[in-house]
């Protein structure tokens, strides 16, 4: 086997391998439609460079035009595939070029198994042998070229320049990296491939062409891009994990109450303070409808906060009330916040909640406590404002006795009193008042219920009386 010869089939191998590799990490990923297009991509290299082989030992043109056809048809297989390759990799603002250019390369592909010497020839004259300068001899292509093959040219200008505008646009963004892999690694090699190809076919060039190792380097600059963004997508995905880990611990140790629930109304996850609090298991939660879980009426409530978020208004703080397992209720006081996923559509809710039954039982009883005594305090001050009306009362009697008393007229010196019965001192009847009232009041003088209130005095007055009379305060 000549040196040549061998090249092309250890650049197939090593298409090949780069191929089958990275198909295997791309089956394992998410994101699969931009590794799928690059396992596409070193494929077709690989049979590409399997046919370059085998087209230049082919003896005659009957050999050499089928096999010459298919090598066209897997280059423009390969083109389509880096051109969607860049856009879903590295981003287009323009998708009507990829369009153009997979359009472009559909209609040569036609017209290459149109043709019956394929895309490039209108017709392949005998095979000429070409001496190679190391001394290997290899068979090539001559002829007429087909005015059809304009569509393959223009499909490699416009893939040209969309992989140029790609490159300017993350050039701009500050993504030089990947812009210079675009623009100074990928363009070059594309110039070689598919230009060199296209001056040997014209004659301008002697053979062979390049385009095969070029394809070999393409697709050896991008699988180091690719090994790179992947290297890098596994220590965040490690840090991700180490991050999920320690949330994870948090929120399965904390004393608080945490469920998460899809956009579909079904509970995904729920912490062990929730089980504990309602007394169901994991097991018995996670996949079913929240409202279930539910109070009958907190329900309509409890939906129509649910409605609300999934449309963006996310009612952070309430409670409502939770069904345990042995039929008794729970007032769980909430926090919610949206979760959303990539495209920023709210994808359900993690609440975390606090059960507050007990807190609302003890406010409930301290609330009737309170009623209790207002209402025992109301009936004090009524009684308290009876007895001081009846006090005043007796008190103005007593004084209009009083005054009636003086007004009657003097006796004469040795005519006796009209009443037997001698009077009492305004002094002592005032005593006897302010001890009756100190006696009401429990001994106090001043505020409410107090002497100086039930005998309808100003407290220092009082004071005063108390001390002319000779009362003392018990």
């Amino acid at each position: 086997m000549t040196p040549f010869i061998t090249a092309l089939i250890i650049t197939s191998g090593i298409c090949l391998a780069a191929g089958g590799m990275h198909l295997s990490i791309t089956l394992r990923r998410r994101e699969a439609a931009a590794g799928l297009l690059f396992a596409a991509m070193c494929f077709s290299a690989a049979v590409n460079a399997m046919l370059d082989a085998a087209v230049f030992q082919a003896a005659d043109p009957a050999a050499f035009v089928p096999l010459f056809k298919w090598q066209a048809g897997v280059q423009g297989i390969f083109w389509t595939s880096l051109t969607w390759f860049v856009v879903f990799q590295k981003g287009c603002a323009r998708r009507w070029l990829a369009w153009a250019v997979t359009g472009a390369f559909a209609l040569a592909l036609v017209v290459n198994m149109a043709s019956p010497a394929g895309v490039f020839f209108l017709a392949i004259e005998p095979l000429p042998l070409v001496d190679l300068p190391w001394g290997e001899r290899i068979a090539y292509a001559s002829g007429e070229a087909n005015p059809l093959r304009v569509v393959a040219d223009i499909g490699g200008c416009l893939m040209a320049g969309l992989i140029a505008e790609c490159a300017l646009r993350l050039y701009r963004k500050g993504l030089r990296r990947e812009a210079a892999i675009l623009g100074g690694g990928v363009l070059p090699c594309l110039a070689i491939a598919y230009l060199h190809g296209t001056l040997v076919q014209a004659g301008i060039v002697g053979p062979p062409p390049m385009s095969s190792f070029a394809l070999l380097v393409l697709i050896l600059i991008l699988y180091a891009s690719l090994t790179g963004e992947l290297l890098r997508a596994s220590e965040a995905a490690l840090e991700i994990a180490a991050n999920e880990r320690r949330w994870r611990a948090l929120i399965e140790n904390i004393n608080l109450m945490v469920s998460a629930i899809d956009r579909d109304k079904k509970i995904s996850y729920v912490n062990p303070r929730f089980l504990e609090v309602t007394g169901f298991s994991r097991r018995e939660m996670v996949g079913r409808r929240f409202l279930e879980f539910v109070a009958e009426k907190d329900r309509g409530p409890a939906l129509e906060r649910f409605q609300r978020a999934m449309n963006g208004r996310v009612r952070s703080r309430y409670t409502s009330t939770l069904m345990k397992k042995d039929g008794a209720e729970a007032r769980i006081s909430w926090f919610s916040l949206a979760l959303q996923d990539d495209s920023g559509s709210t994808a359900g809710l993690i609440s975390v909640g606090e059960d507050v039954t007990a807190a609302e039982v003890a406010r409930e009883a301290q609330r009737l406590v309170r009623d209790q005594a207002l209402a025992e305090l109301r009936e004090v001050t009524g009684r308290l404002e009876a007895d001081n009306a009846a006090l005043r009362a007796r008190m103005a009697q007593e004084l209009s006795s009083e005054e009636a008393g003086q007004q009657r007229p003097v006796s004469a010196p040795n005519e006796p009193p009209a009443d037997d019965e001698p009077l009492m001192p305004m002094e002592e009847i005032e005593r006897r008042h302010i001890l009756e009232a100190l006696k009401r009041a429990s001994g106090r003088i001043k505020g409410p219920g107090g002497a100086a209130e039930l005998l309808g005095m100003n407290p220092s007055t009082l004071r005063n009386r108390m001390k002319r009379c000779g009362v003392a305060r018990p």
